[in-house]
């Protein structure tokens, strides 16, 4: 009798022990984090691009270059420092970038203000990549509460936390 109350006692905890270990993630993603890496010339993203109000164009015949040592944005301004990419789908994901200059922000009236950007981290969100087109935008943060490393960065700048609004259309355009 010990014995039968025994083997069904033992098949319970391994029963048990055995779900657990399926259930264990061996390999986790550290919930997004550590999972950008620098962005690779041949990246479909790498390039420079003109957003759907052509009129506007911040740079003469475009309003955004990524390249894999810099990007240049119309919110930003250029800043020089190795682009991080994280791919989210197979058409869309994050960049992240350090900035290498002080930037200029602006209060709920748009009037400039000086930010201390320098050494601390910004982000790029698009959708739809393809060779010739893409959805993308800057990250928005009134506040300007930049965070300090890529780490932070990865985790604040995200859509699902609203820093990431409107992705406006962009195409690419060859500059010569």
């Amino acid at each position: 009798m010990k014995n039968i109350k025994f083997s069904r006692l033992f098949a319970a905890m391994m029963f048990v022990a055995c779900l657990v270990l399926v259930g264990c993630n061996f390999y986790p993603k550290n919930n997004g984090q550590n999972d950008a890496s620098p962005l690779t010339a041949d990246n479909l993203i790498v390039g420079y691009w003109v957003d759907d109000y052509a009129g506007y164009n911040t740079y003469e015949k475009y309003d955004c270059k990524i390249a894999v040592d810099s990007i240049e944005t119309s919110s930003y301004g250029k800043q020089i420092s190795t682009i991080y990419y994280r791919k989210v789908t197979d058409d869309s994901g994050y960049l992240y970038y350090k900035f290498s200059e002080d930037i200029t922000g602006y209060d709920a009236s748009w009037n400039p203000i000086p930010v201390s950007a320098k050494g601390k981290w910004g982000a790029v969100a698009f959708k739809n990549l393809t060779a010739t087109s893409v959805m993308m935008c800057d990250f928005a943060d009134s506040k300007y509460e930049l965070p300090a490393t890529l780490d932070e960065c990865i985790s604040k700048y995200t859509v699902e936390n609203k820093y990431f609004s409107k992705m406006p259309e962009w195409t690419k355009v060859e500059i010569q």
